[in-house]
C-alpha cells in the first residue's frame, strides 16, 4: 500500500487557490478527505485516482494500481464530498443522469479531470491528473496532415477515438499550433475545460459548460 498522510484542515494548503472546484458554487475540497487523496496522487506521481464507496482509494502509478493506506470511503463521507465538490447544476446532473464531469485546479501546476458516477447504487469517482504542458506536434508524432488541417481557414473537423486514445491532447496541440502562428480569435466550449491556453498570436476564450454556457 502507498502511505497517505492525512491532513484534515479547513483551509487550503499553501499555493492552493480558493476556487476552481466543481462549477459555480466553489468550495475547498480539503474540507473533506478528497483534497488529501488528490495531494497523494500528485505526491506519488500517479496518473489516476479511483475512489469507490466502501473501499480505500486506489491510484495508478506507471500502469499499476496501488491502494492508499487510508480507511475506506463511507457512503456518508461521499455525501459530504459531493456537497463540497459539486455545484448545484452538477448535483442535478448526478441525480438525473447518474454521473457528473468537472475539472479542478489543485494548484497552478496540477489540474484534475474528474468523473463522479453511480455504480450499483453507490458512488464512485475517477480522477485523472492532467499535465499543464500542452505538447507539440513533434512530441505526439502526429502525421503532417494534422498541421495542414489545423491551418485551414474554415470547415468542420471531427476528431474521434476511444477513451484514453489522446483526443484531448491532440486537440490541445492543434489549437496551440494555431495559437503560435495565426492572429485569430479562438473560442472553445468544453465540458470540462482541461488544458489552459495562454494567448500567443491568437486571442483565446475558453468557455465551460455549466459555468460560462448552459450547454453545447
Amino acid at each position: 500500500m502507498s502511505r497517505l498522510e492525512t491532513e484534515q484542515s479547513a483551509s487550503p494548503p499553501n499555493g492552493q487557490p480558493s476556487g476552481g472546484f466543481g462549477g459555480r458554487r466553489r468550495k475547498d475540497p480539503h474540507e473533506t478527505r478528497l483534497g488529501d487523496f488528490l495531494k497523494a496522487c500528485i505526491k506519488l506521481e500517479a496518473s489516476d485516482l479511483l475512489v469507490k464507496a466502501g473501499k480505500a482509494p486506489v491510484v495508478r502509478i506507471r500502469g499499476s494500481l496501488k491502494a492508499l493506506d487510508t480507511p475506506p470511503v463511507t457512503d456518508e463521507e461521499y455525501d459530504r464530498i459531493i456537497d463540497h465538490a459539486l455545484s448545484d447544476d452538477l448535483k442535478e446532473d448526478l441525480r438525473k443522469f447518474g454521473s457528473a464531469d468537472f475539472a479542478y485546479d489543485y494548484d497552478e501546476g496540477h489540474r484534475f479531470r474528474i468523473n463522479l458516477f453511480k455504480t450499483r447504487g453507490r458512488y464512485s469517482m475517477a480522477a485523472r491528473l492532467i499535465t499543464s504542458n500542452i505538447r507539440k506536434f513533434d512530441e505526439l508524432y502526429l502525421p503532417p496532415v494534422m498541421a495542414d488541417i489545423a491551418m485551414q481557414p474554415q470547415g468542420i473537423v471531427i476528431l474521434s477515438g476511444v477513451t484514453g486514445s489522446g483526443k484531448s491532447t491532440t486537440i490541445a496541440s492543434m489549437l496551440d499550433y494555431i495559437n503560435e502562428r495565426k492572429p485569430v480569435h479562438i473560442v472553445t466550449i468544453e465540458d470540462p475545460i482541461e488544458y489552459i491556453f495562454q494567448d500567443k498570436k491568437a486571442t483565446i476564450h475558453q468557455r465551460e459548460v455549466g459555468i460560462d454556457v448552459s450547454d453545447f
